[in-house]
């Protein structure tokens, strides 16, 4: 089966609200998705999970602005404004940005069009069953890499556990906020995530494999 081209779609510019959660595979998402957006319509993607996602796929302007947890995600001119939300709700105790600070900004701002980027199912995990560790010296990733050592340690399950509870926990928080907007919803990310398969870990280096490069992209009206 060929999977149309995550690229092209965001291309279409055929969306108001593009939702981005960072490190979702297409399997994981397809398993808990309509127990939080029960009326969402998923497809199974493919991504170009190379560096400088955001720069490779927002190549021409668009009329929206682009709120971000995740500090690699660099400003570029493709939108009308950046908001970083790191800068400000970035948790040293959790070692990453929750996604209740990503609501809090997104609802205390005003705009019209968005691209709204979560940082979880990323690590650290945060989650019901929960890996992470403070992170006081700089707001940043890599927490998650630090933290395979222990997870090499642990039944691959438990990595699969913490994943799922990631996931659930920013879904929670995204169906939250479509409470509060309207529009043609669209969620998607940026790549997959490797969860011990073939003795791989996260996405460092970026497999060329399903897990990382099928992500979802899951369309709601609200």
């Amino acid at each position: 089966m060929t999977l149309k081209k995550q690229k092209a779609l965001i291309e279409q510019d055929d969306w108001d609200i593009l939702i981005i959660l960072d490190a979702t595979r297409y399997d994981y998402f397809k398993l808990e998705y309509k127990k939080y957006l029960p009326e969402g319509r998923l497809y199974e993607v493919e991504c170009d999970p190379g560096g400088g996602w955001v720069y490779y796929n927002f190549t021409r302007k668009y009329d929206a602005d682009y709120f971000t947890a995740n500090p690699n995600a660099r400003p570029t001119s493709a939108f009308n404004r950046v908001v970083d939300i790191w800068k400000v709700g970035w948790s040293e105790k959790l070692g990453t940005v929750p996604p209740w600070e990503v609501n809090r900004a997104v609802l205390n701002d005003s705009w019209d069009r968005a691209v709204i980027h979560y940082l979880q199912p990323h690590g650290p995990w945060i989650g019901k069953h929960s890996l992470y560790k403070p992170s006081k010296l700089r707001r940043h990733l890599g927490g998650d890499v630090e933290l395979i050592p222990i997870l090499k340690s642990k039944p691959v399950s438990f990595l699969h556990q913490i994943y799922i509870d990631n996931l659930r926990l920013v879904l929670k928080y995204v169906s939250a906020l479509l409470e509060s907007i309207s529009g043609h919803v669209v969620i998607t990310s940026d790549h997959g995530e490797a969860l011990g398969e073939e003795g791989r870990y996260l996405h460092t280096p970026m497999y060329s494999s399903p897990e990382i490069r099928h992500v979802p992209w899951c369309e709601i009206h609200v």
